[in-house]
């Protein structure tokens, strides 16, 4: 169970909204509010757990959701998160860090059956490679992975509200900007709001893939990459 310390949006965002927007509702602010702060952690990839699993005898995939999570405060309203983006994955007592390959080999032979990397056929779910034999029943394992909370966002992450106030902000009054024939409608200045917030999520993304650290991307290859063209293809 993943415990996850969160703060009440309105509280963090509801008076600096209001602030910039006279004459704007509470129901619009928190509608645009949770759109913003839904946008920006699925597109962000910022809100990154470790995510529990075991290992199944000849069970190959294994779904992220629902990730089991509670509230700190445990009275919070909550929602919860869905598994999005596997970054990396920690098999067994293994302390190497597997990284997803992009494409799942057909009719490779492994030697011996332990799984040795995955791949995502669809989000939130990897698939073993190859399928773990008995040795491995009982197992753990750990996937690494960017979590988004379930609509609608009634509580957020505290670190969200910590790290990226100004770019949820923006996205909030850039959308309540667009608003027609509202006392605060400026489509000219929502505008300026919105690209700032863009701006903010890929500036979140980079700094998550890079783990918050001033380190340099790496590049991790598939090792199949190396293979000869006719072996590759033959799959």
């Amino acid at each position: 169970m993943l415990t996850v310390p969160v703060v009440d949006p309105m509280e963090i965002w509801g008076q600096p909204v209001r602030a910039r927007l006279p004459g704007s509702d509470d129901d619009a602010v928190l509608i645009e509010l949770q759109a913003a702060l839904h946008e920006f952690l699925k597109h962000s990839l910022s809100l990154v757990y470790d995510v529990p699993l075991l290992m199944q005898e000849g069970v190959p995939e294994y779904s992220l959701n629902p990730v089991a999570t509670e509230p700190d405060p445990l009275d919070a309203p909550w929602n919860g998160l869905h598994g999005l983006y596997c970054h990396y994955a920690v098999f067994g007592t293994d302390p190497r860090h597997i990284f997803p390959v992009d494409y799942k080999p057909l009719g490779a032979s492994y030697s011996p059956s332990v799984p040795q990397r995955f791949w995502c056929p669809e989000p939130a779910v990897v698939e073993l490679l190859p399928t773990p034999n008995s040795l491995y029943d009982g197992i753990a394992f750990t996937v690494t992975t960017s979590l988004v909370p379930i609509h609608p966002v009634m509580s957020v992450p505290k670190m969200v509200s910590d790290y990226y106030f100004e770019s949820i902000l923006d996205g909030t009054v850039g959308r309540m900007m667009s608003h027609v024939k509202r006392p605060y409608s400026d489509p000219k200045t929502g505008t300026y709001h919105m690209r700032r917030f863009r701006n903010g999520m890929r500036t979140a993304k980079d700094e998550t893939l890079r783990r918050w650290s001033n380190a340099e991307r790496s590049a991790v290859y598939n090792r199949d990459w190396s293979w000869k063209p006719q072996q590759r293809n033959s799959q």
